[in-house]
């Protein structure tokens, strides 16, 4: 602890006391519900009160949630069930969600902002879409207790509820989408009251009684660990850094606070006894502050770093870590929020400030390492080297992590001096310990594609994946390998070699599932690369090879595929609809220009085949494509199919100009409803016998449509002869 006495600022609340708290995303304002109903907002500015007051029409407020879009804070309590505000606006968005039986005791948005969980006092779960308000899971059993907390992992696929009675497993962990359990787990000590996840979704902390918290492993479903406090009260609050660094434990009845090394496990510093009961507790985002509401109407603002070492405030990127590995590279909150969004000039000064600021030689070390390759991603060669000199000639600590041998490979790589990049990436390797080896490696082949390498890459994309490879290495390598596939087709079709680019992209698909490990974030910083879509990326330059390569039918299949597989963020982007209507409208001129030419050769089996393939990709207006292809049946003799496609365009469009006369053409063979069909035709269309040119005039429809164009346009109903 920097300051044995941490200094704090205190905010009286009016009304009754706070009984939940959250930052929101921008880290401006912080919210709080109210026993009385209502929810507040203060500025982090300055710790003041923002008017008016949010209103819950006289719900008792039991818990309050900011999604991470920036767009949403939701309330939930007693008797209303959920509700959810505008955080711009602050208005009221709709009414309620669809009543609960009982009240809502927590709450919690998913990482995307598409789907709200609520876990009620009957001890059940429920899950809606947080805009269509439908729900999609629930009620999940849990136990007859209250639901403690509930907790989207990281990714959002995954929920955890926790239950405050005794019973066998009062944990459990589920398919936030389809509501399937995946996973109980188990405690000592029967009763649990909060959660958190760890920012790569491995490991889920929970606050028990007397003092007690447990981390649990989940992909083993074992407790990693126990600790605590034991001479506090229940865990009711738990709150991981954003950094994912350290752990903040409120003890409600116990009037105390905890903060715990998220790795070690181990206190922080000396439990912080309080004057109140804990009701609510939140970190802001940028991990600067610690707010905490007491049962006395007030809410205390800490500032952590007077109660955290700086060392804690540093994201540490440990490649498969165990819990006390030695990281791969330290990167301050600062600077990991620039670079990660592409801000590379400001992550740079930020870096140098950090270098002459800090006096830990330690950290010194790795931003300096951190400035090197920020600096050959803008291309900054020689300052780079200067870093990178400064790291490996006089060294600050007496054991040169493996990010700087990294940095000095990326750099020579730059600079073209390849032969030394390729014995300063093996230097890294030497210094690596067995977790951190298998990323060392792929960073190597990355910066080898980087350098036009392909061949040497082209070989690990294609090479089966060692037996002993674990699940957390075998993920990251079959990402990278596809991130790496997708590059090799864009090189190929450079170069005009679509087939190539084709069986690059299909071995990129046969590597899905694509799992977001999180040692993709820090590949993401060193090479600028971004994962998010890779799948769609794969699917999207698929079809255009496909295309180019003249396979329009698999084109228009592949297209097809990707239209139902859409969803997520890429679903929303603007861009990616664009393109999609961009090849949806080459590849409809392709079909119907084939299928056009195959009438003409009279080949009229492929012609429907190509206006079937036109129609697979569900034009917006479908009736033309439907006239030729009824057309196209007609000529081979195939009445029922060019009457479907005839009915087809009259039920979509009765006003579409040849719908009354296709429909009925179609009906030749069928008499009485081809007269039927030529009365309803409106006054202006005039038939002609030119219609029946290639119609086999084996019915007596040629002579009743003589008589009808005499008459001007309404048949007689007795037959004529043929």
């Amino acid at each position: 602890m920097q300051n044995p006495e941490p200094r704090c600022i205190d905010i009286r609340v009016h009304g009754d006391p706070i009984t939940s708290l959250v930052f929101c995303v921008d880290g401006k304002h912080i919210v709080g519900g109210c026993m009385d109903g209502s929810i507040r907002r203060w500025r982090v500015s300055d710790w003041g009160e923002t008017e008016p007051a949010m209103k819950s029409d006289g719900m008792v407020v039991k818990s309050v949630v900011a999604s991470s879009d920036g767009r949403w804070i939701a309330g939930g309590g007693v008797d209303r069930g959920v509700m959810v505000w505008s955080a711009t606006s602050y208005e009221k968005v709709g009414g309620p969600f669809e009543r609960c039986e009982t009240g809502v005791t927590a709450l919690d948005i998913s990482p995307d902002s598409s789907h709200i969980a609520a876990g009620l006092e009957d001890g059940s779960v429920v899950v809606w879409r947080l805009e269509s308000r439908e729900r999609i899971a629930g009620p999940l059993r849990h136990d007859e207790s209250l639901v403690s907390s509930v907790k989207f992992s990281p990714t959002g696929d995954g929920l955890a509820s926790a239950c405050s009675g005794r019973g066998s497993d009062p944990i459990r962990i589920w398919d936030s989408r389809t509501g399937e359990l995946l996973a109980c787990l188990s405690t000592d000590t029967k009763p649990t009251y909060s959660l958190d996840w760890t920012l790569d979704g491995r490991r889920l902390f929970a606050g028990g009684p007397r003092g007690s918290i447990r981390c649990f492993d989940i992909a083993s479903r074992t407790v990693l660990s126990a600790f605590g406090d034991q001479y506090c009260d229940s865990v009711t609050s738990l709150c991981i850094s954003n950094n994912d660094r350290f752990l903040v434990a409120g003890s409600e009845s116990g009037c105390s606070l905890s903060l715990w090394d998220v790795n070690t496990f181990e206190p922080i510093l000396p439990t912080l006894s309080l004057q109140s009961e804990v009701s609510a507790m939140a970190v802001s985002p940028d991990d600067q502050h610690l707010a905490v509401g007491t049962i006395d109407k007030k809410i205390t603002i800490w500032s952590l770093s007077d109660l955290v070492p700086m060392t804690y405030f540093f994201h540490r990127l440990s490649p498969f870590p165990a819990s006390n590995s030695e990281p791969f590279a330290y990167i301050s909150n600062a600077v990991h929020g620039q670079w990660r969004h592409g801000n590379l000039e400001e992550a740079e000064e930020i870096l140098s400030n950090e270098i002459t600021q800090l006096d830990c030689p330690e950290f010194v070390t790795y931003s300096r390492a951190n400035r090197a390759l920020v600096r050959a991603r803008l291309r900054k060669w020689d300052k780079a080297l200067e870093d990178v000199r400064m790291l490996l000639r006089w060294p600050k600590v007496a054991h040169t992590p493996p990010i700087a041998h990294v940095a000095d490979a990326f750099v020579l790589f730059g600079e073209g001096n390849h032969q030394e990049a390729t014995q300063a990436i093996d230097s890294a390797l030497c210094l690596c310990n067995d977790n951190t080896k298998p990323f060392v490696k792929l960073i190597k082949l990355i910066i080898l594609f980087e350098v036009g390498h392909h061949d040497e890459v082209e070989v690990f994309c294609y090479k089966t994946e060692p037996s002993d490879c674990t699940p957390d290495v075998a993920s990251l390598r079959s990402v990278v390998k596809a991130q790496l596939l997708v590059l090799l087709a864009e090189h190929s079709m450079m170069e005009q070699d679509c087939s190539e680019a084709i069986k690059h992209l299909e071995k990129a698909q046969s590597l899905r599932p694509f799992i977001r490990v999180p040692e993709l974030r820090t590949i993401s910083l060193i090479f600028g690369w971004n994962f998010d879509g890779l799948n769609y990326v794969i699917q999207q330059q698929k079809c255009a090879a496909l295309f180019a390569s003249g396979r329009t039918r698999d084109a228009i299949d592949a297209l097809v595929e990707m239209q139902k597989d859409l969803k997520g963020e890429a679903a929303k982007r603007k861009e990616v609809h664009e393109w999609l209507d961009g090849l949806k409208k080459q590849c409809l001129e392709a079909s119907e220009s084939l299928a056009e030419e195959a009438m003409r050769n009279g080949n009229y089996d492929d012609a429907i085949a190509w206006y079937s393939a036109a129609l697979d990709l569900d034009p917006a207006s479908p009736e033309q494509i439907l006239m030729k292809r009824s057309d196209a049946y007609a000529a081979k003799d195939s009445w029922e199919n060019a009457l479907r496609d005839a009915n087809e365009v009259f039920r979509r469009n009765v006003l579409f100009p040849q719908a009354y006369e296709c429909r009925a053409l179609r009906k030749l063979e069928r008499y009485d409803e081809f007269v039927k069909t030529l009365n309803e035709l409106p006054d202006s269309r005039k038939y002609t016998l030119l219609h029946l040119r290639d119609v086999p005039a084996k019915c007596p429809c040629r002579a009743t449509l003589s008589v009808y164009t005499r008459k001007g346009g309404h048949c007689q109903n007795s037959r004529g002869d043929p």
